[in-house]
């Protein structure tokens, strides 16, 4: 989830005159960096954090000092740790001075910014001022010395333009301490705070964050399961202005009852239910009406569809969008039916709907699934919504997706798609008795396979298991040791080619024009081929050797070519053009160039 976008730092000026600014700006010509208006420098380093504009700016001249110095001019500062690549860079220094000198260059960088003057004599040649009141937003992950940044923050109370901070500690009193600290800053509207391996008392925490008045954004991360919330149900006084809540933490359903009765103007929500079913009692679901929320994101959820069904029927709901991860193994999940009914009963409104079911490949359940349950995925319902269903397979686990549909490349968005993130080296590896209940009981249209290279053999015995296939994807394809499929493949290949449905294609890397002609001999009813890598140099050879094949093995169905060509440009489709022409490998045919891919097409 986003936070809330940060406002510009240049206050003074409304949009109107900003706009007018920058039509200036385009519309003269601009010789110098100093005939650029104050202004336009306020834009600019609203995009850059502090630390470049004083290590650039600051010691340019007396324009800069002024403009860095302005009540305008309000700063972004960002503190991370020291990278792996600077803690490695001399290896003849000792870690300890590896760290030493980069909690001397934290301290010096705060000195600089944040005018601490225990540290003053760390600055080089002179002290640049930053009052706190210049900072718009701190972020703050991991610093080699936490308890420095977290002291100078905690001691500091000016503030007072500070609109968001994203801070990590792992120390409770530091935290509770920041928090305390947190209720003065009056224009706080983005709060992110991620809190690891100590024990944290959540009920504490968000009794001080439900009590902030103008908070927005509010996120809070630990790693500590089954932490309650004990609050009271909020009354009329004690509501806040919360709009975004991320909860990346277990949270049962009583918990966030009482958690969201003191935010009525929620418009998205995020949280982890990480227990199993334990019969939930609606009556311990406090009621609320969370009209203005649109977006729900459950993220590790485990209780079973009917608990689910009871939750969201508790709340009186107007979502846009609905986002779940199921760690539950119950397969009413992937009913279509169940989800139909439930949609059409509780959210009526719902435009997105993102899904994930995981199962377990060899698990010791065994489930009922029947083809019309996951057929049913791609009934009317699913359709007129746009709402795609995915099979992913990787070493353990069989993932069930469903997402809004976007463009893609087989365009078809009523399709089941099937991805392979990892694959054995026999395919009977994959398809064990669990897989095959999966690819049984459900018709997939679209393969992709993510592997870097994929063998031929292997290709065509998948191809073959899924006859109702109507696009493909794969990274690279590769043959045997021997250059050349084995007399089992070449006999199979024979047998699926008559009977192989596929149109479209996307091989993202050709390694050997041989593959390309491996797959027009496996996909004869193949309309369209995309490749995703071609070398400038080669393009022209390529794609004469291709328009020979397809006259002579006379392939009627494939009529539509897409390269993508590195550095392309207007002069070389000219010249492919030209030998298409002279050499009669086309008639009616257009060709284009769209950034760098060659689209060709002809009838």
């Amino acid at each position: 989830m986003d936070s809330i976008k940060r406002s510009s730092s240049f206050t003074q000026f409304s949009k109107k005159k900003i706009k007018k600014l920058r039509n200036e700006l385009s519309n003269r010509p601009i010789t110098s960096i100093e005939n650029l208006s104050d202004e336009i420098f306020y834009e600019i380093f609203d995009y850059i954090d502090a630390g470049p504009i004083y290590q650039i700016f600051s010691d340019l001249n007396y324009r800069f000092e002024q403009i860095l110095h302005s009540s305008s001019f309000l700063l972004k500062i960002k503190l991370q740790n020291i990278t792996q690549e600077e803690v490695v860079r001399d290896t003849n220094i000792s870690l300890r001075e590896k760290i030493r000198r980069g909690e001397h260059r934290l301290k010096k960088f705060f000195s600089r910014v944040m005018d601490f003057s225990d540290y003053a004599t760390d600055i080089p040649l002179r002290k640049v001022h930053m009052r706190p009141s210049q900072i718009l937003s701190i972020y703050s992950w991991k610093p080699l010395e936490h308890n420095y940044f977290f002291s100078q923050f905690i001691s500091n109370l000016k503030f007072s333009h500070l609109e968001s901070l994203n801070f990590e500690t792992d120390d409770s009193h530091i935290l509770m301490s920041m928090l305390s600290k947190i209720k003065s800053l009056s224009r706080l509207f983005s709060l992110t705070i991620t809190h690891q391996h100590d024990y944290i008392d959540l009920s504490d925490i968000y009794r001080i964050i439900l009590a902030l008045p103008v908070l927005k954004y509010y996120k809070f991360t630990t790693n500590k399961p089954y932490l309650s919330v004990l609050l009271p149900v909020a009354s009329n006084k004690r509501m806040n202005n919360i709009e975004h809540l991320v909860m990346n933490h277990h949270c049962t359903f009583e918990d966030l009852s009482m958690i969201t009765s003191y935010t009525p103007k929620l418009r998205r929500l995020y949280f982890i239910n990480e227990q199993e079913s334990n019969n939930l009692i609606p009556e311990n679901i406090y009621p609320i009406p969370l009209c203005n929320l649109t977006h729900l994101t459950i993220g590790d959820y485990y209780k079973n569809f009917n608990e689910f069904e009871i939750f969201i029927s508790q709340l009186n709901l107007n979502l846009n969008v609905l986002s779940i991860t199921v760690q539950s193994q119950d397969i009413t999940y992937l009913n279509a039916t169940r989800w139909e009914e439930f949609i059409l009963k509780y959210l009526p409104q719902l435009e997105k709907f993102y899904f994930q079911y995981s199962e377990k490949i060899h698990n010791e359940y065994e489930y009922p699934i029947s083809s019309r349950q996951l057929n049913q995925f791609s009934s009317a319902f699913w359709i007129k919504r746009q709402w795609v269903t995915k099979i992913l397979f990787d070493n353990e686990y069989i993932i069930h997706l469903i997402r809004p549909y976007r463009e893609t490349w087989f365009v078809d968005f009523s399709f089941t798609q099937l991805t392979l993130l990892y694959y054995p080296d026999e395919f009977g590896g994959i398809t064990t008795v669990d897989c095959r209940r999966i690819l049984n009981t459900i018709q997939i249209y679209h393969l992709e396979i993510r592997d870097e290279t994929i063998f031929a053999g292997l290709l065509i015995e998948m191809i073959n298991f899924l006859p109702k296939l109507d696009s493909l994807k794969i990274h690279a394809l590769s043959f045997n040791q021997s250059g050349s499929l084995s007399i089992n493949e070449l006999n199979t290949l024979c047998s699926i080619g008559n009977t192989c449905q596929i149109t479209k294609i996307y091989l993202e890397k050709m390694i050997d024009i041989e593959e390309v002609y491996l797959l027009m001999k496996l996909c004869p009813c193949m309309t369209y081929l995309k490749v995703g890598y071609i070398n400038k140099n080669k393009i022209k050879l390529i794609l004469r050797n291709i328009l020979k094949k397809i006259n002579h093995k006379r392939i009627s169905q494939l009529c539509s070519l897409c390269f993508h060509v590195p550095a392309i440009d207007d002069k070389m489709v000219n010249q492919l053009k030209e030998m298409i022409n002279n050499e009669n490998l086309l008639l009616n045919f257009t060709i284009k160039r769209v950034f760098d891919n060659i689209y060709l097409k002809w009838i």
